[in-house]
């Protein structure tokens, strides 16, 4: 198996990661730096593994158990309107 590991990977931001984090998706993924901060909500593997990854997250179940409620309660912290109220707190906005 081919390792995509480049510099596109390194600095990605993962869109898809968190569209599925907030509908409460199980996910499956290669390991990357980006991925750390939802490492305990996220199956990572290496390459060679990465098909028992993805299969054990569907094998997880519905995205409506509270492993789900869990990754929806992560990702509603950045939504915009939690990320502006933080951004206003930091700069003592009114």
């Amino acid at each position: 198996m081919v390792e995509l590991q480049t510099e596109w990977i390194e600095r990605c931001n993962p869109i898809k990661l968190k569209e599925y984090l907030a509908l409460g998706f199980p996910v499956g993924s290669a390991p990357f730096p980006e991925l750390e901060p939802y490492r305990d909500f996220v199956t990572a593997a290496a390459p060679e593994d990465f098909a028992e990854a993805v299969a054990a997250a569907v094998d997880a179940g519905p995205h409506d158990t509270a492993d789900g409620a869990s990754r929806r309660e992560l990702m509603g912290k950045s939504i915009w309107n939690a990320v502006s109220a933080q951004v206003k707190q930091a700069l003592k906005l009114p």
